[in-house]
């Protein structure tokens, strides 16, 4: 099947209030692309991010929020990508509001959203994830080549399929550094503070 024509070209900072809708679909991201401080990327179900290069760094806000039918997807543009292709997604700044039952309020979030071919995702600020899939990865340095990097109190984690990187050195879904990480399946927390958890499906 012939990939689709490429929509929106983007590299560099990302200043304004912006929203990435489906008639901007496919993204290509050439080089690294920032979310500055104060700033929402809002974007809407159905959108592929492909990256030639570099990584997307959040320091506003990011509202990713798909549907079961129209995920996001963040992905390399190469015809035939490995782990590690692009840079990953690192969270710096910004933040989520939740409720007392640690339901999504507002602020940053990644819903029904897939994150593929990657240097994982490393969290310092408090985010939201939930129905997520992060797999294909080579894993956050620094991190024992974890998916998933939480250095931040405040993260959520639910109903997510998170693999580890593609290594045996390399191999482990989350690691944390903080003690107030929340990971939770249909409803129920299933700890708070986890170092190396291989998987959480």
């Amino acid at each position: 099947m012939p990939r689709q024509a490429v929509a929106l070209v983007f590299t560099g900072t990302i200043g304004t209030d912006t929203t990435w809708t489906l008639d901007d679909s496919p993204v290509l991201a050439i080089g690294g692309i920032s979310v500055g401080g104060g700033v929402t990327l809002t974007i809407e179900p159905g959108v592929e991010i492909r990256f030639i290069s570099g990584s997307l760094t959040v320091s506003g806000e990011l509202i990713a929020i798909g549907t079961p039918e129209q995920p996001i997807v963040f992905t390399s543009d190469a015809a035939t990508p490995s782990a590690s292709a692009w840079g990953g997604i690192n969270f710096v700044g910004g933040g989520t509001v939740i409720d007392t039952n640690m339901d999504y309020v507002s602020g940053t979030i990644l819903q029904h959203c897939e994150v593929r071919f990657s240097g994982g995702i490393a969290l310092r600020s408090p985010t939201y994830i939930a129905n997520c899939g992060i797999y294909d990865v080579a894993g956050v340095s620094g991190a024992s080549g974890t998916s998933v990097a939480i250095y931040s109190d405040g993260v959520i984690v639910r109903d997510s399929l998170i693999i580890g990187g593609s290594t045996a050195q390399h191999n482990k879904g989350i690691w944390t550094e903080s003690r107030r990480v929340h990971l939770v399946r249909y409803g129920q927390e299933l700890c708070m503070g986890v170092r190396r958890l291989p998987r959480l499906a």
